[in-house]
């Protein structure tokens, strides 16, 4: 009789992809029933006559990272394309990324050459200062609460500055790191992040961020991840027991086992090694004691060959 199965992920060489906006706008105080979701810049922070701004931003992890990947950091880049004319130095001042509690209509609007900055007025269910959906499903408080339309604490934080100094890395940290996966477990929750400025008591913080529309200063969503391998056990084949697993791409597998599950050291059984492609595995392992237990492991990549199976 055979006892199946621990699971476990080892440190591994990360697979590591860059995401771009699936949605993106900016909430302009000044103008609170506009919309600008489809223009080529985000504005956020305070303008020199007082009027507030803030970004939004949503990414779709789930479309190419797998549901059950484990995220090992995660980091977000904006890029600065426009700051205040005052002629002087951009004060520096910190941003933070607040993951959003609600749903948002990211919109087509662009700015005019009458109104750089204001949008146009919205269409029913895209975004504005007032609402996520505009007319109706307006914002707790315009603009957005923290703690009922955004979180109160921010997933990353970061000074920015002018243009000269751009692009800005927000993170890595847990908090985006755990709010990627909470969008990979649940889908339905990923209303992406706010770009806030930290004291909007502050003049002259506005700054125009990349949009999606603008392909050479998008956004950018930098996460690596690994996903964990799991070993099902098919039964006896006479003097072997049979185990498949779906290897992924880019890791590279161990398979080790032990006698007791309780103590002793887990002993090498195969170097399976890296896998080029997502690939279905079926394996033969010999027959041994009673109670075996075994478990695949996730490993760095090897310096030398592998040894054999």
């Amino acid at each position: 009789m055979f006892s199946f199965f621990l699971l476990l992920s080892l440190p591994a060489a990360a697979v590591n992809v860059t995401l771009v906006p699936v949605a993106d706008a900016a909430l302009i105080e000044v103008a609170p029933t506009n919309n600008s979701g489809g223009h080529r810049w985000v504005n956020a922070g305070t303008t020199q006559n007082g009027p507030r701004n803030r970004g939004l931003f949503r990414f779709d992890p789930a479309a190419i990272i797998p549901t059950n990947a484990v995220i090992l950091s995660a980091s977000v880049v904006l890029e600065v394309t426009g700051q205040p004319a005052t002629g002087e130095p951009a004060p520096s001042v910190s941003f933070g990324l607040h993951r959003m509690l609600r749903p948002w209509g990211e919109g087509t609007k662009t700015n005019t050459p009458q109104a750089i900055g204001l949008g146009q007025p919205a269409t029913p269910g895209e975004v504005t200062w007032n609402s996520a959906f505009h007319p109706t499903n307006a914002w707790t408080s315009p603009g957005g609460q923290p703690g009922a339309d955004f979180a109160v604490f921010e997933s990353a934080s970061t000074f920015i500055e002018g243009v000269g100094n751009s692009p800005y890395t927000f993170g890595p940290t847990p908090e985006l790191a755990a709010d990627v996966e909470l969008w990979l477990r649940q889908p339905a929750q990923n209303f992406g992040w706010m770009l806030l400025c930290a004291d909007e008591g502050v003049r002259f913080t506005a700054r125009r961020f990349g949009s999606r529309e603008d392909a050479p200063n998008a956004p950018q969503l930098r996460v690596s991840y690994l996903v964990p391998p799991r070993l099902e056990p098919l039964g006896a084949a006479g003097a072997f027991v049979q185990l498949r697993f779906h290897a992924q791409a880019e890791h590279r597998y161990l398979l080790e086992y032990r006698d007791d599950l309780r103590t002793g050291t887990w002993q090498p059984l195969g170097d399976l090694g890296t896998f080029a492609a997502p690939t279905p595995v079926l394996l033969f392992v010999p027959v041994g004691p009673p109670h075996r237990f075994f478990r695949l492991a996730v490993a760095e990549p090897p310096a030398a060959a592998d040894f054999p199976f």
